[in-house]
């Protein structure tokens, strides 16, 4: 009952919907709100993934359209990884980073997700390698799983939902290739516990390379060359922003409501007249096109629709809660003779008074500072 809920709120404003073929999910279709809600997922990753890092990391194309139970990792990214280790003197740690095109052609049923839409057919992927000395492999591993859990806690409104699985080892692991170990990142929903990440540790010689390949991968630790052990994250963004999307979702008594955080939030700012005046309304437009115009030049997204002199301030309020949007601009008759606006909080439900020269600015540094 409540995914239905969810499902139904996220339809009717345009944030996403799951197509069906059958019993199974073939794809999650998300609308003009929902695809920014991705892309803040993928940018949010992009950040935590590539850019903030200690090792050099890269983002790199990928040169396979699919993957899919055969897809080799080596064979997509030789050519990338062989540039890299030259640009980092052959020394470890460098990783990559890259998105694609993922098919799951055969579903196992001990891996179905409790919740169809969490387990479509057709998915983008985002997955992160790093590459690192094999003494260092256990260390790396465990201190990714931890930074990847407190990741998905971070933009949670519960993050007690999120939580590690215990960790997995492979049945067919050879002692002479080295440990290959996996564990996954948990939501816990009402309907289930859903696998949202998987995070993998695997000796790169492992994979059935001919014996110039494994050569030509070997880099130098100490004064011998080794392979190199590997670190992977993989992820769906689409499935990353469901997750977030279920996690946010409030019901009470009065309204619904989708408590998204403000950096994942696909609306920063929406904006209600609240008009003892109807004869102002015009006027008051112009004035709420001038700060969305300031506010979407400065990359904040904002919901300026015609209707908002019409509708009731309380159902302004209600549908601004409904999208997700964190912060909701008011304008008042007053606000013509002092420019003042009252900035409402969807986190805190509070209302303070700034002047409209001000917004732009302090708009940035609320979105900023989470």
């Amino acid at each position: 009952m409540a995914m239905k809920k969810i499902l139904q709120l996220c339809d009717k404003h345009g944030l996403f919907k799951p197509i069906w073929c059958g019993t199974e999910v073939d794809s999650l279709k998300f609308g003009p709100v929902g695809e920014f809600l991705v892309n803040n997922v993928r940018q949010e990753w992009l950040l935590s993934n590539v850019i903030n890092r200690d090792e050099s990391f890269y983002p790199i194309q990928t040169s396979c359209s699919e993957m899919c139970s055969s897809y080799n990792v080596c064979e997509d990214i030789e050519e990338t990884y062989t540039h890299i280790k030259a640009m980092c003197g052959g020394l470890l740690p460098f990783g990559m980073a890259q998105t694609g095109f993922q098919l799951n052609n055969v579903k196992d049923v001990k891996m179905r997700q409790p919740h169809a839409a969490f387990d479509p057919a057709r998915k983008t992927f985002l997955r992160s390698l790093l590459f690192v000395s094999p003494m260092d492999g256990r260390q790396s591993f465990y201190s990714w799983q931890q930074k990847r859990k407190m990741w998905w806690r971070k933009f949670s409104s519960h993050p007690g939902r999120f939580s590690l699985s215990d960790i997995k080892e492979s049945n067919n692991v050879k002692s002479s290739k080295g440990i290959d170990l996996s564990v996954d990142i948990l939501a816990e929903f009402e309907w289930g516990t859903t696998i949202i990440e998987t995070i993998h540790l695997f000796p790169l010689g492992s994979l059935g390379l001919f014996e110039e390949q494994a050569e030509a991968l070997k880099v130098k630790d100490g004064r011998q060359y080794v392979s190199p052990y590997v670190v992977e994250c993989i992820s769906s963004p689409e499935v990353a922003a469901l997750a977030f999307l279920c996690d946010a979702f409030s019901e009470n008594s009065k309204r619904n409501s989708l408590r998204l955080h403000r950096r994942l939030a696909p609306l920063k700012a929406g904006f209600v007249m609240n008009l003892i005046d109807s004869s102002l309304a015009d006027r008051l437009l112009d004035v709420a096109k001038h700060m969305s115009r300031s506010l979407r030049q400065d990359g904040l997204t904002t919901l300026l629709l015609p209707d908002i002199s019409k509708k009731s301030h309380d159902a302004q309020l209600a549908r601004n809660d409904e999208m997700g949007i964190p912060f909701t601009i008011v304008l008042s008759d007053s606000t013509l003779n002092d420019g003042i606006i009252h900035l409402y909080s969807r986190e805190t439900t509070l209302k303070e008074q700034v002047h409209i020269s001000k917004i732009p600015d302090y708009m940035k540094l609320l979105v900023k500072n989470y």
